[in-house]
């Protein structure tokens, strides 16, 4: 396998071996090498058990030195002191305190700690003679040091560090510390001076295709595609690289043009209680990239070839980087570090950041990104705390678990995803344009032999096209016919149905409990006109109703079964029927149709019709 590096060293002289190892991560490669080389950084390679253990004993240590000060002042304190010696009970002590932790993270531990020690450190070397450093005052002092050479959120990590204490620890006598008035202000005033919020830089269409790329093209290098296949894997199933450090199972439910790969995982943020660890969370990610391909299967090749699963039982991480020792991989998963330097350096961004206070692309990139296309999409927010697994808009969290619950918005996702394939959806463009008129036609038209078309003239001579968008004056004025695409299952419905909307009231006067709408298709009784819009230009039909109506709704209500209000042009773009008119409904959009305007030299406009889908 000569795409894994390996370290030139002396193999009896372990300190040679130690320096060569960090010189090979540290080396400038040519810019042919491959993307790994620059972002794969040369640490202790410990898997996950082995970096839990490491964790929980750093922990216990800390506490344990912070309770000896003051042992008979905690719940947990009286019964280590019930041991009796601590240097011969040292390991009934850490088991002690492995019980009071739980299945708490042991990262949170650590970092509560720290921040006590480091009080701890400051206030014995200003009053070395003090039995009791957990009081009031002595906070106050601490935090007036913070005001002047300490960070804008110290103070609030005490605060945060002394009810952990309380309520994880029993500590009984820092009830002062927490229900200061002073403390608790003066922290939220440092708190206030805090750097503002910088969120990930969320990437564009054009970078995941790259992604895609990477991993289809076989001149990649063999690691570079795996992680294309990581990235892709991280960006369809809105994941944290955290989700995919441990992996219990992977199912793949795909064909060569639909389907998902379900993840399963117990290692994730929101497991913290004993319940939640012990429940597997699916992840679901649709098959069908931006590119409109199956990604996945390219996805599973990749892996095969450097010696990885991306099928069945898993039992570790998803993606374990090389080893720089020698040419297998790694026990331990790539990190956040590591997998932000495969990212930017995969679509073509400088490796290294060279300005850390500015937004740029992240590993938190890859969760942001899915879930700002489909606020930008316009799913519900449930829809999206469902997508990025919040406990948001769900009765319990529990619910994040179901993996029904999660197909309705997954497919939502899926529909989102062809949308910009199709060029229907542009997430890159600005607010006004996400939707563009006219889309983007598909590259492949789909279902093309179960669509009917029928033919149909018109005549622009009516048209003003001073109110329309250049484009469309151009084209209907040059008399492009119209078509609509109505599919083989709709047009018996269409053809055999009524030919009116109900009107808002019915004939007893007594209101209607839902108003009819119908598809956009030719009826003998039909008066129908155009109209276009003042500012946008785009063109809906409005029509009368054939048993008369109201005389109130007479060219005033449109094919959605809307009203048509001021912001129409009357009498503008009537476009009489006449024989020779081609006229279709096409319905790939979820959200709207269209009406395509096809000359037999070239394609022409769309009219955007409102139609419910």
């Amino acid at each position: 396998m000569s795409w894994i590096p390996r370290a030139e060293a002396t193999e009896d002289v372990p300190e040679a071996t130690v320096l060569e190892l960090a010189a090979a991560a540290s080396r400038p490669s040519a810019s042919e090498s491959p993307v790994y080389i620059h972002a794969i950084a040369c640490i202790s390679d410990h898997d996950h058990d082995a970096q839990q253990s490491k964790l929980r004993l750093s922990a216990c240590s800390k506490w344990l030195s912070i309770l000896v000060l003051c042992l008979h002042a905690s719940d947990v304190g009286r019964h280590i002191a019930a041991l009796g010696p601590l240097d011969e009970h040292r390991c009934e002590a850490f088991d002690i305190l492995e019980a009071v932790i739980g299945v708490r993270s042991y990262h949170t531990a650590i970092c509560r700690a720290n921040s006590i020690l480091k009080f701890l450190r400051e206030t014995l070397e200003v009053f070395p003679d003090t039995t009791m450093p957990f009081t009031e005052d002595l906070v106050w002092m601490h935090f007036q040091r913070l005001k002047s050479s300490g960070g804008a959120t110290s103070a609030a990590s005490v605060l945060s560090a002394f009810r952990y204490a309380k309520f994880v620890m029993g500590f009984e006598c820092i009830d002062a510390i927490l229900n200061s008035k002073r403390l608790r202000g003066l922290s939220d005033i440092l708190f206030a001076g805090k750097r503002k919020l910088l969120q990930a830089q969320t990437l564009t269409v054009q970078q995941v295709r790259i992604l895609h790329s990477v991993l289809e093209s076989a001149n990649s290098d063999k690691f570079d595609r795996a992680a294309a296949g990581f990235l892709l894997t991280a960006l369809y199933g809105r994941c944290r690289v955290s989700d995919l450090i441990f992996l219990d199972s992977i199912k793949h439910d795909h064909s060569d043009s639909d389907g998902f790969l379900e993840l399963f995982t117990a290692v994730h943020k929101t497991g913290r209680s004993a319940a939640k660890k012990a429940t597997l969370l699916p992840i679901l990610c649709p098959a069908i990239g931006v590119t409109g391909s199956n990604w996945v299967i390219h996805a599973l090749k990749a892996f095969e070839q450097i010696g990885l699963k991306f099928e069945g039982v898993i039992k570790g991480p998803l993606l374990r980087p090389p080893n720089h020792a020698g040419p297998d991989l790694c026990g331990r998963s790539v990190n956040a570090t590591e997998v932000a330097r495969l990212l930017r350096g995969l679509i073509g961004l400088e490796i290294a950041v060279t300005d850390s206070g500015s937004q740029h692309v992240s590993a938190h990139s890859l969760k942001a990104t899915g879930l700002s296309w489909s606020a930008r999409f316009g799913l519900s927010w449930p829809d999206r705390a469902i997508l990025g697994r919040h406990q948001s808009h769900t009765n319990e969290t529990v619910a994040i678990y179901s993996r029904d619950l999660a197909v309705g918005p997954v497919t939502k996702f899926a529909e989102m995803i062809k949308s910009i394939f199709l060029g229907v959806f542009c997430p890159d463009a600005d607010r006004s344009q996400y939707f563009p008129f006219p889309p983007a036609p598909p590259a492949e038209p789909s279902n093309s032999d179960t669509q009917e078309v029928q033919v149909v003239e018109t005549d622009a001579a009516e048209v003003e096209p001073s109110f329309c968008k250049p484009e469309l004056a151009m084209d209907v004025a040059g008399q492009q016919p119209v078509v609509d695409l109505i599919s083989e299952s709709e047009s018996s419905e269409s053809e055999s149905g009524e030919s009116c909307v109900a009107s808002e009231e019915s004939s007893d006067g007594q209101p209607l409990s839902k108003r009819l709408r119908f598809k956009a298709v030719d009826k003998p009784d039909r008066q129908s006109m155009w109209f276009a819009h003042r500012k946008s230009g785009l063109l809906h039909m409005c029509w009368n109703e054939p048993s008369g109506g109201d005389d109130s709704r007479k060219m005033n209500v449109q094919l959605c079964g809307h009203g048509r209000n001021y912001g129409w042009k009357s009498d503008l773009c009537h476009l009489p029927e006449a024989p020779g008119l081609k006229r279709a409904e096409w319905q790939g959009c979820s959200f709207s149709s269209w009406i395509a305007v096809h000359s037999e030299f070239s394609p022409g406009i769309f009219i955007h019709c409102a139609l419910s889908c």
